[in-house]
């Protein structure tokens, strides 16, 4: 069977889907990284740990003109997460519209291969994208099913050694926004693309 790697990552309002909201899908193919998709959501409601806010409020676009207020500074002492969830209310896209475009996006990136999803920590994105599919596109099947390719977990196995990092690669952290999921899933496909260009040395 062939594959398609699927470069995924999410932001977050807490650790634990269904308890807590996905706030942005960043999403492109490996090895055509052009092959790109991107969403901020409607939270499913307005718990959040404020620890994760704080990152995973770092690179949202709807924040972009609006970080001169400090309730929208994730960098400031009196960051809102509450404000950027009634903002996500207004300016994000309803779940279930953002997992059917989601869904369309990586058949169409696949083309006749199978999905494969690939991330860095697998059973925190993996499993905020496996709930958000069962919860809000129950009759559509997941199009990842249950495989996924944790790339740092790959690297370690091709280095034979488990205390190695990605960041032996050596690669440019060229991403502008931190913690934007389209630029770490585009960083993310970069790291993947330099694995699988090694283990064809083997």
């Amino acid at each position: 069977m062939e594959f398609a790697y699927i470069s995924v990552d999410v932001e977050t309002s807490g650790a634990v889907p269904g308890m807590y909201s996905l706030l942005s899908i960043g999403a492109c193919l490996v090895g055509d990284r052009e092959q790109q998709f991107y969403r901020e959501l409607q939270p499913i409601n307005h718990h959040f740990d404020t620890d994760a806010m704080r990152v995973g409020c770092m690179g949202l676009q709807c924040l972009d003109k609006l970080k001169i207020n400090p309730l929208y500074d994730p960098r400031h002492n009196i960051f809102s997460p509450k404000a950027v969830l009634e903002l996500l209310d207004e300016k994000g896209t309803y779940p279930r519209t953002v997992m059917t475009e989601f869904n369309d996006w990586v058949m169409q990136a696949a083309g006749r291969k199978e999905p494969m999803l690939v991330t860095d920590v697998q059973p925190f994105d993996g499993s905020f994208i496996n709930w958000y599919f069962a919860k809000f596109l129950p009759e559509q099947k997941n199009p990842f099913g249950h495989k996924g390719l944790n790339i740092d977990v790959l690297y370690r196995g091709l280095r034979g050694d488990i205390t190695a990092r990605l960041s032996d690669l050596g690669l440019e952290d060229d991403r502008k926004t931190p913690h934007n999921a389209l630029d770490d899933a585009v960083f993310q496909a970069r790291l993947a693309e330099k694995v699988f260009e090694l283990m064809e040395k083997i």
